[in-house]
C-alpha cells in the first residue's frame, strides 16, 4: 500500500512535467501497412527476425509500405538478403526530433555468384527515409561490400527534424547502383535485390531538453561478422498489395527487449566514403 501511495504521488507531481524513458522496442508486423513497426516512442526500434530472408523465403514478404517487391529469384537461402533493421538514439534516451539517431542494417551477402551472368559486381546497400509529412522516399546513405563477405552490419547516423511517424527503407542489391529509385524492381535492375521497410515513431523536439540546434549526419560505416538471432523458417509467403505510409497508427501495446540485444554489436572497423 505504501508503494502504491508513493507511485500515485509521483504521478500527480509529474503530470505534464515528467518525461519517462521507454525501453527498447521490438517491432511487430502490422498487416494494415504491410511492414514491421514500433507504434510508440522508445530509445530504439528493432525488427529482430521479421525481415530475415528475401523474396518467397521472407515472412510477410515483401515487408514494404508501398508494395515494392523483392526483385530476386532467391533459389537458395545463400543469396543476398536484409536480415534486420535497428534504429536507436545515440545518447541512450528516447528517440526525438533533432537528436542523433543510429540506423543499423544487418545483411547477408551472396555466398556464391559464380553462376550469375555478371560475376564482377559488388553488393550495394542504400538507405532511404520517409515520413507522413514528406512527399516520398529520400535517399540518405549508401555503401558496398564484396559478395562472399558473410554477414555485415551497416551503420549510419542521422538526426530527423520532425517528430511523428517515420519509415526507414533499406535496399540491398547485387550491382544495383540506383539511388534515385527506392524500389528498383524495373526491368533494368539486376535480379538480386531485397527491399525492406521499418516504421517507427520519434518524439517532437520540444519533448526533450538535449536536442541539438542543427540536424547532423555522419558517414556510413560497416562492420563484419555480426551474429543475428535465429531466423524464421524458409517457407514462401504471399506478397501484399500496395499500401501508402499511414498518417496514424492503430493502438498496440509495445513489445520490449533487452538493450544488450543491440548494444552488444562489435565496434566499427571501416568507414565508407
Amino acid at each position: 500500500m505504501r508503494l502504491q501511495t508513493i507511485a500515485f504521488i509521483i504521478y500527480i507531481l509529474c503530470v505534464g512535467q515528467c518525461s519517462f524513458r521507454v525501453r527498447a522496442l521490438v517491432a511487430v508486423y502490422d498487416p494494415s501497412i504491410k511492414a514491421p513497426r514500433c507504434n510508440s516512442v522508445g530509445d530504439s526500434c528493432d525488427t529482430r527476425a521479421l525481415l530475415a530472408g528475401v523474396g518467397a523465403y521472407e515472412v510477410n514478404a515483401p515487408n514494404t509500405v508501398d508494395g515494392c517487391q523483392d526483385n530476386s529469384p532467391a533459389y537458395i537461402p545463400g543469396d543476398e538478403a536484409i536480415e534486420r533493421i535497428v534504429i536507436k538514439s545515440k545518447d541512450g534516451g528516447n528517440m526525438a526530433a533533432g537528436k542523433l539517431l543510429v540506423i543499423e542494417a544487418i545483411v547477408t551477402t551472396a555466398s556464391d555468384v559464380s553462376g550469375r551472368t555478371n560475376t564482377g559486381y559488388r553488393e550495394i546497400i542504400r538507405f532511404y527515409h520517409a515520413s507522413t509529412s514528406s512527399a516520398g522516399w529520400v535517399y540518405i546513405a549508401g555503401g558496398s561490400v564484396l559478395p562472399g563477405s558473410g554477414m555485415i552490419l551497416f551503420r549510419y547516423e542521422k538526426a530527423l527534424p520532425k517528430g511523428g511517424i517515420h519509415a526507414i527503407r533499406v535496399k540491398l542489391g547485387y550491382g544495383e547502383s540506383s539511388t534515385v529509385n527506392p524500389c528498383s524492381n524495373s526491368s533494368y535492375s539486376t535480379p538480386y535485390i531485397d527491399v525492406d521497410d521499418m516504421v517507427f515513431e520519434i518524439a517532437a523536439a520540444e519533448e526533450t531538453s538535449d536536442a541539438p540546434s542543427s540536424v547532423p549526419s555522419v558517414a556510413l560505416s560497416v562492420s563484419p561478422s555480426v551474429v543475428v538471432s535465429a531466423l524464421p523458417s524458409m517457407n514462401p509467403s504471399t506478397s501484399p498489395v500496395s499500401t501508402p505510409l499511414p498518417t496514424s497508427m492503430p493502438s498496440l501495446e509495445p513489445t520490449y527487449m533487452s538493450s544488450t540485444e543491440v548494444t552488444s554489436l562489435p565496434p566499427i572497423t571501416t568507414t565508407l566514403a
